[in-house]
């Protein structure tokens, strides 16, 4: 495929600058070596993995695991790596870009070394995403849903009911924003992994059965007018753009009552919220509940050396143990069903996020996922910015992702 191979371009550029890396080389001493690439969100996030890596190679004397951030062109820098013969033995492969790594033969399957009993212990959705017709190819550290958060103390200083549905969002929003004190109702962000969820609640979909764009629908075009026009273009919300990109930020500094933003923010607003009373609710429904699920495993670079060592440390960073700690270092939901009464327990208040996980779609499209990302993500600022209808900026998207498909 194209999409994949062009990446070879480039690859004889990176080695000559040294910028790819040999997976799960020995060192002389006999020790192994193990290379985990991922990225970090926040301190926490950081700290959290670190810990864990350290259990590991305490309970392996013999390996020694090098992690390494990787901020910039993250999915493109490992598919050229990966293409040359190198890379990481283990990464994080995000679920939005598992189809390209997995039909580009980028990936070993995990399932040989897993046991069945382990698998069967996650949630079915959060392994979907990484499988194929025969395998399975990652296991999910992770999870998390987009919500409704909330300044408790400002809707109880105006007598104000949390919202519930899509007409009382934008008319609470609405009432926020004619205050002298709000900048806006809500802060939204304008990437289309934000307002997916506003489409399947509407009834939309983006590919058909066939997987041909389904953009021009009128239950897309509809989530699209709600969203870009009757609260963005009605000054109802504001983006994070109107706010030097600011998401969390703008509720804890109470330019807004309300954001919508990922179980990731909660320890953000822990540490910055400290002036509000910040809780958290599903996000207010359209037609149906239905909501985008977020994903991240830990997947095994074909070109590891000792795949079985590689193996292990994925079961490891997932297992029942590490997910306790991810519900205690607050950061996400856990993908292990014996470890969610447990989040419960640790989180009563928070109970929106793994709820809502019942009702989601995981965000993977297929091997195009990034491309149609582009491409709705630009859709809405063509409406936003340059006042377009929806009607025409979808069809202008479709357009454009029908005239790349016809290159590939």
């Amino acid at each position: 495929m194209k999409s994949f191979k062009i990446y070879f371009v480039m690859v004889l550029v990176l080695l000559s600058s040294g910028i790819l890396f040999a997976s799960g080389q020995k060192e002389e001493s006999g020790e192994k070596v193990l290379k985990l690439v991922g990225w970090s969100t926040t301190p926490q996030e950081k700290e959290y993995v670190q810990s864990r890596i350290d259990l590991f190679e305490a309970e392996n004397p013999n390996v020694k695991v090098e992690w390494e951030i990787l901020a910039n062109e993250y999915n493109e820098t490992l598919q050229i790596q990966i293409a040359s013969g190198k890379g990481p033995d283990v990464f994080y492969l995000d679920a939005s870009w598992a189809s390209m790594f997995i039909e580009n033969y980028a990936l070993s399957p995990i399932d040989y070394y897993i046991s069945q009993s382990t698998i069967d212990g996650f949630y079915p959705s959060t392994l979907d995403a990484f499988r194929d017709d025969s395998n399975l190819y990652g296991l999910a550290k992770d999870m998390n849903t987009l919500v409704l958060y909330y300044d408790e103390l400002a809707f109880e200083k105006y007598g104000m009911s949390v919202p519930t549905t899509w007409d009382e969002l934008l008319e609470t929003s609405k009432t926020f924003a004619a205050m002298d004190e709000y900048e806006a109702g809500i802060v939204l962000r304008t990437d289309f992994a934000r307002f997916y969820p506003f489409i399947l609640q509407n009834g939309g979909s983006i590919l058909d059965e066939d997987g041909n764009p389904n953009w021009t629908d009128k239950a897309v075009v509809d989530a699209f007018d709600y969203y870009f026009n009757d609260l963005i273009g009605s000054g109802a919300a504001k983006t994070n753009k109107d706010f030097n990109g600011e998401n969390e930020g703008a509720l804890t500094t109470k330019k807004v009552p309300m954001m919508i933003s990922g179980g990731w923010a909660t320890a953000y607003l822990n540490e910055n919220g400290k002036d509000i009373e910040w809780k958290m609710t599903k996000l207010p429904k359209g037609k149906s509940e239905k909501t985008v699920l977020f994903t991240v495993a830990y997947v095994m670079n074909k070109n590891a050396n000792d795949q079985e060592l590689a193996a292990s440390f994925i079961d490891f960073m997932t297992s029942e143990k590490s997910q306790r700690m991810v519900v205690d270092s607050g950061l996400a939901v856990p993908t292990r069903q014996a470890v969610a009464d447990y989040y419960i327990e640790k989180n009563p208040t928070l109970g929106a996020n793994p709820e809502q996980a019942k009702n989601a779609k995981v965000y993977n499209l297929g091997v195009h996922t990034p491309k149609i990302a582009d491409l709705m993500s630009a859709a809405g600022d063509k409406i936003r910015l340059q006042g377009m209808s929806a009607q025409q900026a979808l069809e202008e998207a479709e357009l454009e992702f029908n005239e790349y498909l016809d290159t590939l």
